[in-house]
């Protein structure tokens, strides 16, 4: 899935323009939002990717100005936010939501003439009725559809830093990965994905926090649309709902990959890479996973021994390092978790999450694959 072209969009799409509240004042937003979705669409199309959250426009005007635009997640390496190259983080955010909460969301108590969705997200949905539109037309493909019958492998890591620069990037290239192998029906809905499969995995706290998946070659984004978790208040914008959709529309060909942000208060940050996708009962080795040399080397075993698996339901195959105690400070440097794991496979900290009191963790590295399996078999 790919930012839309101009030329896919009906006409209906192509001049969709925001519509605001006769409350509101439209000169606290971004000029670019009272343009149409086409136009919109396409500057978003010629932005290069970000540094440290600017752009260059010098090959649209000529400016080698750096602007603060971007639809780019640096961190993810890859769109964000739909691919809408407008902000709707930070202070101004907040300040934003609690002044047009009442004009826009006539169920907290607006008139019953009030708009429906608040500007930002109604360019949010602009784009997503494209996406709608094929994700739809792609359920009636023969690839889709074969996916009834299989299975996909999985690697789920977590990611290590937000840090930008290019020595701090270098430095984090060889730390240590928590990551985990897992094989999964590929008709899994992706509320259940975070569930019933990152959860345990993991070794995350089932039913806890909020989540939020994005596609990062356009930004398209899945979630919860009914839960109750408290982190939900950081949910800003629009996303498919997470039930509705499986890991076959979002993870269609080997090497493909998703984000996953668990906790929308710490955000700690996931990619998914589709290692391949089999037929039930297919029986695969060692070989199946020449591009991840770790990986081979924990199934290896310290006695290099040879590997094999028949794949048939869902399983957690392998994986290294306990992911985070809950409520540290997310995805920042691994926020306290970096911390934590610089002082060694011997350090055990003062304080630990839900997670770790529950199942019984008290060290990092001291990661224990039966146990992790027996809760991802419950």
């Amino acid at each position: 899935m790919e930012l839309p072209n101009e030329n896919n969009l009906t006409n209906k799409e192509a001049n969709a323009r925001v519509v605001y509240a006769d409350e509101d004042d439209p000169s606290s937003y971004p000029t670019l939002l009272n343009h149409t979705f086409r136009e919109i669409l396409h500057l978003a199309r010629r932005l290069p990717p970000s540094v440290n959250g600017k752009t260059s426009l010098a090959h649209i005007t000529g400016d080698d100005t750096l602007l603060n635009i971007s639809n780019w997640d640096e961190t993810m390496d890859g769109y964000d936010n739909w691919g809408v190259h407008v902000k709707t983080g930070g202070g101004s955010n907040w300040m934003r939501k609690s002044r047009t909460q009442f004009m826009y969301r006539g169920a907290f108590g607006g008139n019953s003439t009030d708009l429906a969705y608040e500007p930002f997200e109604q360019v949010h949905r602009m784009m997503a009725a494209y996406h709608e539109r094929t994700l739809k037309e792609y359920s009636h493909t023969k690839e889709f559809q074969d996916g009834e019958s299989q299975l996909y492998v999985l690697l789920i890591q977590l990611h290590p830093s937000h840090h930008k620069n290019t020595a701090t990037t270098k430095e984090h290239t060889h730390r240590n990965k928590v990551w985990r192998l897992v094989t999964c029906h590929a008709d899994t809905n992706l509320d259940s994905f975070h569930d019933q499969i990152i959860a345990p995995a993991m070794g995350w706290r089932r039913h806890y926090h909020g989540y939020k998946f994005i596609i990062p070659t356009s930004g398209v984004a899945f979630g919860p649309q009914n839960s109750d978790a408290i982190d939900m208040m950081h949910s800003d914008g629009y996303t498919f709902d997470s039930e509705n959709y499986d890991l076959r529309h979002v993870l269609r060909k080997p090497k493909q990959r998703i984000h996953y942000i668990y906790d929308l208060g710490d955000a700690w940050r996931h990619d998914v890479t589709l290692i391949g996708r089999v037929d039930r009962r297919t029986t695969i080795g060692l070989d199946f996973f020449d591009q991840y040399k770790f990986v081979q080397d924990a199934l290896r075993g310290n006695d290099r021994r040879e590997w094999s698996l028949e794949v048939n339901t869902n399983k957690l195959i392998a994986g290294a390092i306990n992911c985070p105690p809950e409520d540290s400070n997310g995805c920042d440097d691994f926020g306290d978790y970096g911390s934590i794991l610089k002082r060694g496979h011997n350090y055990q900290p003062n304080k630990f999450g839900v997670n770790w009191t529950e199942h019984g963790i008290s060290n990092a590295f001291d990661f224990d694959l039966d146990d992790h399996q027996e809760r991802f078999d419950e």
